[in-house]
Order: structure tokens, then C-alpha cells, then sequence
């Protein structure tokens, strides 16, 4: 290798992505990295992602965060909520939207008919998918798979990988068309998810730069772009959450989405059952005034907070 080749391979980041190859994850990672400046790597599971970037294995990261039809994906905010320690400082730097159309995806049995229009797929006994999908599909699957056993995959790509190699016409999976071809399986049934427009949205990530962020000022223009924060409150404390929430609405922050997940650390080091960490997302960057004021107000009402991330409205696309 030449000291230019060595330089650009050098020059090159890894972008790690929920595999194996074929994955709906690996599609945004498509759309978001060219093949050419950056190295797609798959890795097993979403958790190997967050290890594979805090240990510097990886550049960007990129992970499944929402779905259209079944809501949040609980593996990835469990991970944001970082409730360990052990995945550092990392922050969202971006997201995409993928349109996902599920396909039954096998190996087709010549001996029964199998119309399109009405599928006949009564004689699957075993499904793989990743958990997303069962709910993505459920109309299809009480309809036409109803007796099938549900066996959870870490990806859509994995379950159509492990259909493959089975090699049993009676074992099926939810994957995609394009997994269907890659792994050279037979499309069963296509179009299997309850609504037709199916999106799921995925979040970049990457280490936190040491340098510090952007400083507030009213000529840091917010408009199309999201933060998430994370924060928890005072258990005990009647009003507390309210109290939180009432911070958006003073400096005028437009909140987008709230999620909830249990979160056992408590703000001495100790565990404690039922308790909840709160994640929020809105309009506004880091930087602009109104944002940077609402934050440090939250600061003094919460228990505890972490920024994690503001990022371009990747709706805006196309």
C-alpha cells in the first residue's frame, strides 16, 4: 500500500451499524454514508453499537429509535438513559427516515398454492423477527400466521439470515425484500405491515467533542432543527414533573415527543425500584437562546439532566 493509500484509508471513518448486512439499519446507513469516504461495519446487537462508539471502534453509530406504527424502540432509549456509565459522553448528530416494507420471506413450497392476493401460509410453524415487526405486522399475522410461533431476532436482516441457513421450507421470517435477496430466500408474501406508510427513524450518534458547544445567542437560528434531553426528577416530590414540563412552555419550546423508561439509579448511587427517567424532544438547538435558558432552568427543578444531542429536522429532506 502506497503512504497516499495508507493516508486515505486512515482518513476514512467507520460508521457501525445493527447488522448483519441487509438490515433496515444498514439501509440508513446507506443513505446517510457514502460507501466511498466512509467503512459500514455490522455488529450483532443496538447495545454493541453505543460500546463500538464510546470505545472509539467507531466513528458514528447508527441505531433504530422509532417507528411509526409500534413507537419507540425501549433497547435504544435504555442505552441513552446510560444508566451505568459505561458508553461516556455520546450525542445525536443527526437522523434519517427509512420506509420499511415487511415481507414474509422463505422458501417457497411448490406443492402449495400460493396466491399473492391471499396467501396461503398455513403450513409456517416458526417466524423469526426482530420484536419491532410483530407489532408492525399485527393484522397480517392473525390473519395468515395466526398459529406460527414468534421467535425474537436482534434485526429483520438476521432473522432472514437464520431462515437461510435453516434451510426448513416450514420457518419463515419478517425481513425485507431486499434481505429476502441477499440471502437468496423466495418472497412469501409482500407488503405485510398494518399501514402503508411504515417508517422508522434512526438516530446518529457519535462521542462528544471535548471542545465546548456552541455559546447561546439570539442569532443561533433554531428553526428546523430537534434536541433530545434526558432528566429525572424527585420521586417524592408532589409536582415535580409538572414542574419540568411547565419549562417548556415559559420559554416557548415546542415539545415533539416524551418518552418514559424505568431508570433504578438514584442521584446518591444507590437503586431503587419504580423509578422513571424522562426523555424529551423538541424544537431548537443548543446554542440559541431560548433552548440554553430552558435547559439551565430545568437544571434547577430536576434531580438531574443530560443534553443529548441536537440535530437538523431530517424531515426537511428531499
Amino acid at each position: 500500500m502506497t503512504k497516499a493509500n495508507g493516508a486515505q484509508e486512515k482518513a476514512r471513518q467507520t460508521v457501525v451499524f445493527l447488522g448483519p448486512l441487509a438490515s433496515y439499519t444498514h439501509a440508513a446507513a446507506l443513505q446517510r454514508f457514502s460507501k466511498a469516504g466512509y467503512e459500514l461495519r455490522p455488529v450483532t446487537t443496538i447495545e454493541d453499537i453505543f460500546t463500538a462508539v464510546a470505545n472509539a471502534d467507531g466513528d458514528r453509530g447508527v441505531v433504530p429509535f422509532e417507528n411509526s406504527t409500534n413507537g419507540i424502540v425501549p433497547a435504544t432509549l435504555d442505552l441513552f438513559a446510560n444508566a451505568s456509565g459505561k458508553y461516556g459522553e455520546l450525542e445525536i448528530v443527526g437522523e434519517e427516515y427509512v420506509a420499511v416494507n415487511h415481507c414474509i420471506v422463505g422458501l417457497r413450497l411448490e406443492s402449495v398454492p400460493n396466491d399473492a392476493a391471499k396467501p396461503n401460509l398455513s403450513y409456517i410453524t416458526t417466524l423469526y423477527s426482530h420484536p419491532q415487526a410483530w407489532g408492525q405486522c399485527t393484522k397480517f399475522l392473525s390473519a395468515h400466521l395466526a398459529k406460527a410461533e414468534h421467535v425474537d431476532t436482534s434485526s429483520t436482516s438476521r432473522a432472514a439470515e437464520l431462515v437461510s441457513v435453516g434451510k426448513d421450507p416450514v420457518v419463515a421470517a419478517i425481513s425485507s425484500a431486499l434481505a429476502a435477496k441477499h440471502y437468496k430466500l423466495d418472497i412469501l408474501a409482500d407488503s405485510t405491515q398494518n399501514t402503508s406508510n411504515n417508517t422508522t427513524r434512526f438516530l446518529i450518534i457519535r462521542r462528544s467533542p471535548t471542545s465546548s458547544p456552541a455559546k447561546s445567542g439570539s442569532d443561533n437560528d433554531g428553526t428546523g432543527w430537534k434536541t433530545l434531553i434526558s432528566f429525572t426528577v424527585p420521586h417524592t416530590t408532589p409536582g415535580a414533573l409538572a414542574d419540568c414540563l411547565a419549562v417548556f412552555k415559559a420559554h416557548d419550546l415546542n415539545l415533539t415527543g416524551f418518552h418514559t423508561r424505568p431508570f433504578s439509579s438514584q442521584a446518591d448511587g444507590r437503586e431503587a425500584a419504580w423509578r422513571y427517567i424522562f426523555f424529551a424532544e423538541f424544537g431548537g438547538r443548543r446554542g440559541e437562546s431560548s433552548v440554553d435558558d430552558a435547559f439551565r432552568e430545568l437544571l434547577g427543578v430536576a434531580e438531574s439532566g443530560r443534553w443529548l444531542g441536537s440535530w437538523e429536522d431530517g424531515t426537511a429532506k428531499g
